[in-house]
C-alpha cells in the first residue's frame, strides 16, 4: 500500500529517509530521478538495501543525497532480507555521515564542475605513475569526457570521482579544461604552439615556455589540446607579460598574422 509520495524538492532526500527511520515504517521507497530510478528497502525504519543504477548501498545513496529534482514514493511491504548491503547498526551515523559527505560534494563542485573535463598535466603521458586501485582505472579511462560522463561510464557516484579527481589534481597529475563546444574541435597545432612560444621568448626571456604552459592551463586547455576559439584571449593574456608596449604590440601582431586571428 502507498502511504507517501511527493517531490524530492519539497522535502530533501536526506529529511525523507529520516522521516522514514523515525517512523519506523517498512517497505520500499522509489524514487525517480533525471539519472533514473533508485530503490531503497526498510525495515521497522532501518535502511536494509539501496540500488541506484550501478550503485549499491552507501555509494548509492550518496549519489541519492546529491538530487534535488526527482519524484518519490513509499509502500508498505514485507522487508526483503536476504541481500542487505547497508551497515544494520548506527542508522544515525549513517545520515550523520551522508549529510557531511553532501557538504563536502558541494565543496567539492566549486572547485571541479561536473562538465569540466580532466586530463593528465603535460609531460605524464609517457611516465610511470605509482597509482593503483580505483585511481589508476579512473586515469585510464580519460578520453576527453567530462567528469560526470566518467562518473557513469565507470559506475561510481559523482561524491568519490570528484574525491578521487580532487586528490590527484593536489598531487599535480590532474588538471581540467572546458568541455569542446562545437566550435572548439580544431585545435592548435604544435608547430603553431611552437611559434606563438619562440615569439613569447624574443619578448620576455626563458621564462616563456612556463608561462604560457600556465596560462594555457589557465584557459582550459594544455600544450597538446589548445582549442583555436580561445586563442584570441590567450595571446591578450600572454601580451600582459610583455613590459614594453612596443615588442607587445609586435607580439600580436606576428601571431594575429601567422596564426590568422583577426585583430
Amino acid at each position: 500500500m502507498q502511504i507517501l509520495k511527493g517531490k524530492l524538492k519539497e522535502i530533501g532526500f536526506l529529511n525523507l529517509l529520516q522521516l522514514i527511520h523515525d517512523s519506523g515504517m517498512t517497505g520500499k521507497l522509489r524514487i525517480r530521478t533525471p539519472r533514473g530510478e533508485a530503490t531503497v528497502t526498510f525495515s521497522e525504519g532501518t535502511p536494509v538495501s539501496a540500488y541506484f543504477g550501478s550503485l549499491q548501498g552507501i555509494e548509492a545513496l550518496q549519489e541519492l543525497t546529491l538530487f534535488e529534482e526527482g519524484t518519490f514514493d513509499f509502500e508498505t511491504s514485507p522487508p526483503d532480507l536476504t541481500s542487505p548491503n547497508l551497515p544494520q547498526e548506527g542508522t544515525d551515523r549513517l545520515f550523520v555521515s551522508l549529510a557531511f559527505g553532501a557538504d563536502e560534494y558541494r565543496k567539492l563542485l566549486r572547485e571541479i564542475p561536473l562538465e569540466a573535463v580532466p586530463h593528465l598535466q603535460p609531460g605524464l603521458e609517457d611516465q610511470e605513475l605509482n597509482l593503483k586501485g580505483f585511481h589508476l582505472r579512473l586515469i585510464t579511462s580519460f578520453n576527453g569526457t567530462s567528469v560526470e560522463e566518467l562518473a557513469q561510464k565507470i559506475g561510481t557516484s559523482r561524491y568519490q570521482m570528484l574525491s578521487a579527481l580532487k586528490e590527484l589534481k593536489d598531487l599535480g597529475i590532474v588538471g581540467f579544461r572546458e568541455k569542446e563546444e562545437p566550435g572548439d574541435k580544431a585545435v592548435l597545432t604544435p608547430d603553431e604552439i611552437a611559434q606563438i612560444e619562440s615569439e613569447l621568448t624574443t619578448a620576455i626571456g626563458p621564462m616563456a615556455e612556463l608561462i604560457l604552459e600556465e596560462k594555457m592551463q589557465a584557459h582550459g586547455g594544455t600544450r597538446m589540446h589548445f582549442p583555436r576559439s580561445k586563442v584570441r584571449a590567450l595571446l591578450d593574456d600572454l601580451a600582459e607579460e610583455i613590459p614594453d608596449p612596443e615588442d607587445r604590440s609586435q607580439f600580436l601582431t606576428r601571431l594575429q598574422k601567422t596564426l590568422k586571428i583577426e585583430g
